[in-house]
């Protein structure tokens, strides 16, 4: 006879998270309210960056921990909303698409964020410095990917009959049975999951990959105008630099453990009994945008004083 894990396992754990929730999502608003007021009007479109970064986060941060704060059902491609969104009538269905979405857009803002550190550190008249109107296009359509990719994908499978994907998950996994047999339970039918993975993954990887890409230019494009910076200058922008990657890099990887863990699982034979370890996963994960706002803190005034410092040098600096 297949033991059932209990529906309350996670009960203990939320309340937590709801808690460190509101005070990371204050903390997070005082971050988006300190750029907008506080950045240089020399760094505007830098600060435009930071700023779609932050509210990112912070919709990310809110709608993981406290609106939706999905409970992960593992092997399934799916689980239940443990937020207050839910009681409001909202759809499980929303839920996902928000919370992917959202994931996604700190995906791209982070690209957004490495793209206009690679248009500041570029000398004027360069052939791949841009205009201000292209940079918020880019930013405007970077945002939009992640939702309308998001939003296709659960629009094409809308249709599917909800009470067969139910049935199929209630019979392969029994001891998932309790929450299987919620209202609110929700989760990708089983044969939309490649689908779902070759949406997903692909993303994730171009966007990476673009990261890597803008923070080479980065890099190569100090080396090539170390003849006409200083070395001081030089050595605080690749810090900077270093620090922006592992800013963004650490919350990405984190953001999508979840997603790895569940294309992973068929060959490292991951069960259903770490779903009972999920909420105090989530205890863990919730804790980073509190972490990350402190470092956030502590960089901004070396930020702001370094980018001045190479602001001031621009009228000098010409193409190479």
């Amino acid at each position: 006879m297949v033991e059932e894990l209990n529906v309350h396992i996670g009960d203990w754990a939320y309340p937590i998270i709801w808690t460190i929730s509101v005070f990371g999502t204050a903390l997070n608003l005082f971050g988006f309210f300190v750029i907008i007021r506080y950045s240089p009007k020399e760094m505007r479109e830098y600060s435009h960056g930071l700023i779609n970064l932050q509210f990112a986060s912070t919709l990310c941060d809110h709608l993981m921990a406290d609106a939706a704060a999905p409970f992960l059902l593992f092997p399934i491609f799916g689980g239940i909303p443990m937020g207050w969104m839910h009681h409001l009538g909202i759809s499980s269905e929303i839920h996902s698409v928000l919370c992917l979405s959202a994931i996604g857009h700190t995906q791209t803002a982070s690209v957004c964020l490495f793209f206009a550190r690679f248009q500041l550190i570029l000398p004027v008249g360069h052939a791949l410095k841009c205009s201000t109107r292209f940079l918020h296009v880019f930013f405007i359509v970077m945002s939009l990917s992640s939702y309308l990719q998001i939003s296709g994908f659960f629009y094409a499978i809308h249709e599917t009959n909800g009470n067969k994907t139910r049935e199929y998950y209630r019979e392969n996994y029994p001891e998932l049975g309790q929450f299987i047999n919620l209202d609110t339970f929700d989760a990708i039918p089983p044969n939309s999951v490649s689908t779902a993975l070759l949406t997903v993954i692909p993303f994730m990887l171009i966007t990476a990959g673009m990261m890597f890409g803008f923070s080479f230019g980065c890099f190569y494009s100090l080396r090539q105008q170390a003849s006409i910076m200083e070395m001081r200058l030089i050595k605080e922008e690749k810090k900077l630099i270093h620090a922006l990657i592992i800013q963004v890099t650490v919350p990405v990887l984190l953001s999508f453990t979840p997603l790895t863990a569940f294309a992973a699982w068929p060959k490292l034979a991951i069960n259903s009994q770490i779903t009972k370890y999920f909420p105090l996963m989530t205890l863990i994960l919730s804790k980073g945008s509190t972490a990350h706002f402190t470092h956030w803190k502590e960089g901004t005034s070396t930020h702001e004083q370094t980018d001045m410092a190479l602001l001031q040098k621009l009228p000098t600096r010409q193409g190479y």
